[in-house]
C-alpha cells in the first residue's frame, strides 16, 4: 500500500490521516480476518481499528481468561471464587465471569483447574489430587452453570478428555485417556451413574497426543506421536488399532486430532510458523495431506489439547487460528491452507487482561440467546 494518499493538484498525506468516519465505515464492513490485516497498514490506524466494533458478529470462538480459582474467608467461612473474563473478538468487549456459590466440599476439587475439553459454550475441567486421583467438572461461563462429576482414583492428572453431548443433554458421555504404570486407559462417564466405568487397553504405549468423540461412528479416536491412530468402540469398550505410524517428520508435541464435517483431522505446528494439516482417508487407511477446509475454520489451544470447528467462517475460510508457547511467550497465529503460511494475530487475538492473577486462556464458542449471567 503506498504511503500517502494524492490529494488534488498533486498534493499528498499521509495514510494516517485518513479521516475517522470513513475509516470506520471501511472497517465496520470487513470481516474480522481482513481487519487484523489492516491494523497493520501504520500506528495510528491500528489505535483506531481496535475501538471499531463491526456491524455483524461473526460467531468466532471467544476466548476464556481464566484466573487462579481465589480462596478467601467470610464470616468466618471458606468461600471459593472464580473471576475470570470472556472476550469478543468481533467487538473487543470484556465480559466478567464470576461463580461464587461454590460448596465447601468442592473447593478442594475445582482449585487451580484446567479445562480439557470445550464444546457449545461448555468447558470441562480436571484437576490432580495429590491422594485422591483426579476430579471432574463442566462450567458454563455464560449461563454460570457447575456440575460436578465423580473423581477418578486411577488416574493421576495426565489428561485428554471429549464428550458427545453438552452436559445438559441426558445422552452426555464423557470420554478420558490417561496412563498409569505405563498403561493406556479409557474412562467413560454417563450421568446418572455413580463411578467412572474404565478400563486398560494398552500396555507400555505411546503418550495419547489428542482424543476426539465422532458421533457418527461412535467411537473415540486417540492419536500418538507420528500419526499412529487407534480407537474405542463406545458400546462394545473394544479397542483395536487403525493405522500404525507413518508420519515420521512430525516430531512435535504440538499434535491434535479435530473431528470437522465427519473427517478426522490431524493439525501439528513447528517452529510456531511451519504447519502441517492431514485427513484420514478409510479407503486408504492412510493419512493424506488435507488443502482446503471448504470455506471452514479451526480454532485451537495446544496447551489444552482442545480445538473448535466452524463450517461457516467468513474471511477465515480456510484458515486455523491456534495459541501456542515458545521463546518463553505466547503466541497467537493464523495458518492459511491456501498460502502455507502464518500470520500473527497477537495485536488483535492475543489480548490478555492486566489485573487479577492470569492463569490462562481457552478457546469458547459464545451463546448468542439471552445475556451473560453474572
Amino acid at each position: 500500500m503506498a504511503e500517502k494518499i494524492k490529494k488534488r493538484k498533486g498534493e499528498t498525506r499521509p495514510w494516517a490521516d485518513l479521516h475517522e468516519d470513513l475509516l470506520r465505515t471501511i472497517i465496520q464492513k470487513l470481516c474480522l480476518y481482513d481487519r487484523v490485516h489492516s491494523i497493520l497498514v501504520c500506528k495510528e490506524w491500528q489505535a483506531k481499528i481496535l475501538t471499531i466494533q463491526p456491524l455483524t458478529s461473526s460467531r468466532l470462538p471467544w476466548w476464556m481468561f481464566q484466573y487462579n480459582w481465589r480462596k478467601s474467608f467470610q464470616n468466618n467461612s471458606q468461600k471459593l471464587t472464580l473471576d475470570g473474563m470472556l472476550f469478543n473478538p468481533d467487538s473487543r468487549k470484556l465480559y466478567p465471569v464470576k461463580k461464587d456459590n461454590w460448596k465447601s466440599k468442592d473447593m478442594s476439587l475445582v482449585f487451580q483447574a484446567r479445562p480439557c475439553a470445550s464444546e457449545q459454550g461448555w468447558l470441562l475441567f480436571f484437576k490432580g489430587l495429590r491422594k485422591n486421583g483426579t476430579s471432574f467438572f463442566f462450567y458454563n461461563p455464560f449461563s454460570n452453570d457447575f456440575m460436578l462429576l465423580p473423581s477418578l482414583s486411577s488416574c493421576t492428572g495426565y489428561v485428554r478428555a471429549a464428550f458427545s453431548r453438552i452436559p445438559t443433554s441426558p445422552d452426555c458421555v464423557v470420554f478420558i485417556a490417561y496412563h498409569v504404570n505405563q498403561e493406556l486407559h479409557i474412562g467413560t462417564y454417563t450421568f446418572g451413574e455413580k463411578n467412572w466405568r474404565t478400563q486398560v487397553v494398552a500396555q507400555a504405549g505411546d503418550i495419547v497426543k489428542s482424543i476426539v468423540y465422532s458421533s457418527e461412528k461412535g467411537e473415540v479416536y486417540c492419536v500418538f506421536w507420528g500419526g499412529k491412530l487407534a480407537k474405542f468402540d463406545v458400546v462394545s469398550r473394544c479397542w483395536s488399532l487403525v493405522k500404525e505410524r507413518s508420519l515420521y517428520h512430525l516430531a512435535s508435541n504440538k499434535q491434535i486430532l479435530i473431528e470437522y464435517k465427519g473427517q478426522l483431522l490431524l493439525f501439528s505446528i513447528h517452529d510456531i510458523q511451519l504447519g502441517y494439516i492431514y485427513r484420514f482417508d478409510w479407503s486408504l487407511m492412510d493419512w493424506i495431506a488435507l488443502d482446503s477446509l471448504g470455506g471452514g475454520a479451526i480454532f485451537i489451544d495446544f496447551s489444552q489439547s482442545l480445538s473448535i470447528a466452524v463450517e461457516e467462517a467468513s474471511g477465515w475460510e480456510d484458515n486455523i487460528v491456534y495459541k501456542t508457547y515458545g521463546n518463553s511467550r505466547y503466541y497467537y497465529s493464523s495458518y492459511s491452507l491456501k498460502t502455507r503460511q502464518s500470520c500473527d494475530l497477537s495485536e488483535y487475538y492475543g489480548y490478555e487482561p492486566k489485573q487479577g492473577t492470569y492463569c490462562g486462556t481457552t478457546w469458547i464458542q459464545p451463546q448468542m440467546q439471552g445475556k451473560l449471567k453474572n
